[in-house]
């Protein structure tokens, strides 16, 4: 039957077959440009791994049944899905379906490290593009977790760094204020604290070298600044450079900041030694490779505040430790991220 409509409309051509075979049939004209105009980026559905991990050769491959069963595999899903059946535009220009989606990729086999959602179209473009994005026509807002890896680690470590009326201990001067405020070291700007949290970043990330001294691990830390500061410097892709020294600050922000103020006003060994000194209580998470945990705890949070609104069939949008989300939902969105961030940490 659906065979004789299709001939009806000329979308189907029946032709002789060869002798002992069934009737050919293929495609006319008219069914060439009827599929063609369906096959449009915007009508496809992608249907993608929702959780991948590398392995210790660096190669990705899908998690065993076991492994993907506790990974909320099944929130990606639902999260994919949702996104699918929205519209989602940046600077008027409409994302289709393929990049709007995301996969949970974790640093290793058992699923427990990283674990953040890469892959949409808009993780990869600038803050200042982000602010034009639009979810089913509606203007979005961006909430982030301020300073989330120190939060992580200190809240982790049993010390509260929120309220002093809590069961955890307080933390008191050593954490007060901003995390990447260093002393003298720091004069306020953005410059200065995006360089300060750059070199935090590097010493918990560093591999644990359990043989040296606090001198010789600043050294490390700055030949491995150095060496970024270098790319930096030397690549013609502002994108590039941003990435290369693990900043957040535009290009001009950060080569007066370092080249000029900074790196003429501090030694990165001595600031790194005041990192050290201000964070001692968590010293012992430096060079313990600490990104792999972090994330981990990061995206568990991330997760239960995509769930929310998930269920509720409100589109958000996943951008690493933070999420976009419809304005009208802001304050929703920020009793959902302290109740997740309770529930991960606690």
């Amino acid at each position: 039957m659906k065979v004789q409509v299709c001939q009806v409309f000329h979308y189907l051509i029946k032709g002789k077959a060869l002798k002992g075979h069934s009737t050919k049939i293929r495609l006319s004209k008219a069914g060439v440009s009827l599929i063609n105009g369906r096959l449009k980026a915007e009508n496809i559905t992608p249907n993608i791994e929702p959780v991948l991990c590398k392995g210790l050769d660096g190669a990705v491959s899908s998690p065993s049944h076991s492994v993907l069963a506790k990974t909320n595999y099944k929130t990606i899903n639902a999260y994919n899905n949702s996104l699918c059946k929205s519209s989602v535009s940046i600077g008027g220009i409409a994302v289709n379906n393929v990049e709007k989606v995301g996969c949970r990729i974790f640093a290793d086999r058992s699923c427990k490290a990283d674990g953040r959602i890469y892959g949409a179209l808009h993780q990869r473009v600038r803050k200042e593009l982000r602010r034009a994005i639009l979810i089913d026509g509606k203007k979005t807002i961006e909430v982030d977790i301020k300073s989330t890896h120190p939060l992580i680690i200190y809240t982790k470590e049993g010390f509260d760094i929120t309220s002093p009326q809590s069961g955890f201990r307080p933390v008191a001067a050593t954490y007060s204020g901003d995390p990447y405020s260093v002393g003298a070291l720091y004069s306020g700007t953005k410059a200065d604290r995006n360089i300060i949290k750059s070199l935090m970043t590097r010493m918990l990330n560093l591999e644990s070298n359990k043989d040296e001294d606090d001198d010789s691990f600043a050294k490390r830390v700055k030949a491995s600044f150095d060496y970024s500061v270098r790319s930096y410097v030397q690549s013609s892709n502002e994108e590039k450079l941003e990435r290369a020294a693990g900043m957040k600050g535009s290009l001009k922000e950060y080569g007066v900041a370092y080249s000029k103020e900074f790196g003429s006003k501090f030694d990165v060994v001595d600031v790194v030694l005041a990192i050290l000194d201000r964070h001692k209580l968590i010293k012992h998470w430096f060079t313990s490779e600490a990104w792999k945990s972090l994330n981990k705890y990061e995206s568990d949070i991330l997760l239960k505040v995509v769930k929310h609104f998930v269920d509720k069939n409100i589109p958000i949008l996943t951008i690493h430790d933070s999420v976009r989300i419809a304005e009208e939902h802001r304050e929703e969105l920020i009793d959902v991220y302290k109740c997740a961030i309770e529930s991960v940490l606690d």
